[in-house]
């Protein structure tokens, strides 16, 4: 009989089931990684806008000469004129949405010392992640703090 050259079709399906089953764990490595990711991304964004609003009702509070608590508002200033509210979720500042997706943002004096204010942000869960983010701010001397 004469050699013949070529591959049979066991062959060529063997060949296609091995390298089909190495694409399909590719994917599926590239598919946990991409979740990974978005998933990280998320929890980042979230940290970085409570971390933002923070910052921001930290400025307005050291800039003010009164700082009065009247949940669920902060009023700063003697006319009251910076307001930051609590309201459906949303963190607003003037009426203004300052920070979206809230679940809680209770602002207290210090029991030990009533010249701290404690200012805590907890934002909604989005894909199982929550941030909480907490300051104590010192309410220098000369504010009026109510």
């Amino acid at each position: 009989m004469e050699s013949e050259k070529g591959i049979t079709l066991v062959e060529l399906l063997a060949a296609l089931v091995i390298s089909s089953i190495i694409v399909v764990l590719a994917m599926n490595i590239f598919s946990t990684g991409q979740n990974q990711y978005n998933s990280q991304n998320i929890k980042v964004e979230q940290l970085n806008d409570v971390r933002y609003a923070l910052k921001v009702i930290t400025k307005e509070i050291r800039q003010a000469d009164k700082v009065e608590i009247e949940d669920p508002h902060l009023k700063l200033g003697t006319d009251s004129s910076v307001i930051f509210t609590f309201e459906d979720g949303e963190i607003l500042h003037n009426g203004v949405p300052l920070l979206l997706g809230i679940q809680e943002f209770p602002f207290e004096k210090d029991e030990k010392d009533n010249r701290i204010l404690i200012i805590k942000v907890k934002s909604s869960e989005q894909k199982g992640k929550m941030q909480q983010l907490q300051t104590e701010i010192y309410i220098r001397e000369g504010v009026i703090f109510e």
